[in-house]
């Protein structure tokens, strides 16, 4: 047990300019997220009508659109945009650790921290509520109301 929590320390220590830059970053992140959301909305065909990126201790951020009257569009994708492209960054920071050759470690770093660590951590923060209570998110408001996998 020693072992792995000297083996934390070692990995924070090692990353440790992205705790100084976490907050910052974090809200960038957070602009990010509703930009994902407004890019599905727009690449349907609708308008966004508030865009908040700043938290504030009731929410991390949100958006609000419109359609025309009659307009077909998927409040799925919408809601669950961000999420794909997270998967996407995911995707990219694989990829980028098969390359031959080694990046430097500050620049492994960053792709690991941001494009993979930062993204799994959103959505967790979303999946992880959804699925033990039922939190009303963009999880509960795309795929419905969560239900458990075992029944007793």
């Amino acid at each position: 047990m020693s072992r792995t929590i000297a083996q934390i320390g070692g990995f924070f220590r090692s990353h440790w300019p992205h705790l100084l830059a976490a907050i910052p970053l974090g809200i960038a992140f957070t602009a990010f997220h509703e930009l994902a959301h407004s890019a599905a909305v727009w690449l349907q065909g609708g308008t966004v009508t508030a865009f908040a990126w700043w938290p504030s201790g009731a929410e991390w951020g949100h958006m609000s659109y419109s359609f025309p009257a009659g307009a077909r569009y998927s409040k799925q994708i919408i809601l669950l945009a961000p999420y794909v492209l997270y998967l996407g960054m995911n995707l990219l920071a694989g990829l980028m650790a098969l390359w031959r050759r080694a990046l430097p470690f500050p620049v492994a770093s960053t792709v690991f921290v941001w494009l993979f660590i930062m993204p799994i951590a959103d959505i967790a923060n979303t999946a992880v509520p959804y699925a033990l209570w039922n939190t009303f998110n963009d999880f509960n408001r795309a795929l419905g109301p969560s239900s458990p996998s075992v029944s007793a």
